[in-house]
This record gives structure tokens, C-alpha cells and sequence, in this order.
């Protein structure tokens, strides 16, 4: 049973995702709400308590923000479940105890996770001797096939949440002809929404300038980031995760109910 009218042109798809956002605004921030102080204490952590926990050898290690992905994936579940299901009937997934195919999904989200990781780790000998230039594309083209990788195996994480039969194969098979479908439906439902992380950004950047050239030391500099950074994450990170979550879902469904195209992205 699903609570989805499928489309299939992005650009309807991608109206769709804002309006559900748009009604359902309450839902998506009462699921997430949970969650802001564990994020917020592990974040903190990253910026200022490592400092005191860990040792200099450790100083890139952000231990809260890989905890963090555990909690964001659970709250994850959730937002496909309320796509997918309904205000009406989905049930939120809770903190810390999943049930056996969430788990699965953490599982399979976190090797992914630690797949990427260990892929900059292992290029970044090579990067680091790299002209600029060269170091900019290699990377992107990681990110590109990460994200094809990711798309391609997007549905299994859907049957997950909402308890479907569906396994990588055949996931894989489903998707063929709609990770670009997928990627530009997100881009038209949240390009407003990046337009705002841009500008924050881009005020960060200019104040972590003046910063720098007023000699501030760097924890003041982190703390000016967490500061500034937290209260927007809290506020797009919901809104992203969902708008994310019905694009897929939409095309879940659509491949479920249609023949799946014959291409490939």
C-alpha cells in the first residue's frame, strides 16, 4: 500500500515533492525534532570537545559526525516510511531499536558510507600531488560515481524502510532509466533551498576570511561555524531529506507499477 500517485516527468514529480513538504511541514520537523540534541551534542563534540578527548594524531577524526549517520539514516527511514505510507499510517523508526529490515538499511547505508570514505582515503596520496585542476576532477568524478552507485541501488533502501521485498539486483534492474530522472526531479523540487545554504555559505566563507587575517585561533573559527551552521542544518536538513525521499519513492512506486525504460542513465 502506498500513499504516492506516481509521476513520471521530473518537473511534475518535482511540484509534487514541494507540495507534500508544503503540507505535511508539522510531520516532517515532529520526526526530526527527536533527534536535534543528539545531533547537537555530537557536533559539538566535533568542534570543540575533541580537542580535549582526542590526541593531535586525531584532528581530522570527527567521531560525532560519524556517529551522526547512524541517527540521520534512522531519521531517514522515517521519511520514505511517511512518503510512501501517509500522515495517517506510518510509523516513525525508533531511535534505538530498529527493526531487523531497518537495521538493514543503517547497514547497507553505513558500508556505502565507509566504501566513500575509504575511496578519498586511498586517493588522497595521488590527490595531494595532483595540479589543483586535476585534484578538482578526480573528485568529482569519485562523487559522480558514487552518486550513480548510490541511485542505482536507491530502491532497495525504499523496500527496506517500508518492509518490501526488494534486494540490490533487483534494484539495480529497476532503476535503469531513472537515476537522471531522479536527480534532476531533487534538483527542480530543492534548487530554492540550496539557493539559501549558497548564500550561508558564502557569508561564512567571507567572515572565516576576516578571521584568518584577524589571527583568531581556529577553535574561534569552529565554534563560529557550529554556531552559524547548526540552526540551518536543523532547518534544511528535514526538508531536503524529504523532498529526497519522494523523488525516490516516486519512482519506486512508477517502476513497480510500469515496464521500466530500456536505457541506462
Amino acid at each position: 500500500m502506498t500513499n504516492i500517485t506516481p509521476t513520471y516527468d521530473v518537473k511534475e514529480t518535482a511540484q509534487n515533492a514541494r507540495e507534500f513538504v508544503k503540507q505535511n511541514k508539522s510531520v516532517i520537523w515532529n520526526v526530526f525534532k527527536p533527534f536535534v540534541m543528539v545531533l547537537l551534542v555530537l557536533f559539538l563534540f566535533d568542534v570543540v570537545m575533541r580537542d580535549v578527548f582526542l590526541s593531535d594524531a586525531y584532528a581530522g577524526f570527527n567521531l560525532g559526525s560519524i556517529i551522526s549517520v547512524y541517527f540521520m539514516t534512522i531519521i531517514m527511514i522515517s521519511y520514505y516510511r511517511l512518503v510512501m505510507k501517509g500522515t495517517q499510517i506510518f510509523v516513525p523508526t525508533k531511535m534505538f531499536q530498529p527493526t531487523e529490515s531497518e537495521l538493514l538499511f543503517v547497514v547497507m547505508f553505513f558500508v556505502f558510507f565507509a566504501a566513500f570514505s575509504l575511496s578519498i582515503a586511498l586517493l588522497s596520496p595521488l590527490l595531494s600531488s595532483a595540479p589543483m585542476v586535476v585534484e578538482y576532477i578526480l573528485i568529482a568524478v569519485l562523487i559522480l560515481v558514487q552518486a550513480v552507485i548510490l541511485y542505482r541501488v536507491s530502491f532497495y533502501f525504499v523496500g527496506c524502510a517500508i518492509d518490501e521485498e526488494m534486494d540490490i539486483k533487483k534494484s539495480v534492474q529497476q532503476t535503469s532509466g531513472f537515476v537522471i530522472r531522479i536527480v534532476v526531479s531533487f534538483l527542480f523540487a530543492s534548487w530554492r533551498v540550496f539557493g539559501i545554504v549558497l548564500l550561508c555559505f558564502s557569508f561564512i566563507t567571507l567572515v572565516s576570511i576576516v578571521f584568518e587575517e584577524m589571527e583568531f585561533p581556529e577553535i574561534v573559527l569552529r565554534i563560529f561555524t557550529f554556531i552559524t551552521l547548526f540552526p540551518l542544518m536543523v532547518y534544511i536538513t528535514p526538508i531536503l531529506m524529504t523532498l529526497h525521499a519522494y523523488v525516490v519513492s516516486n519512482y519506486y512506486v512508477y517502476a513497480q507499477q510500469n515496464n521500466a525504460p530500456e536505457s541506462t542513465p
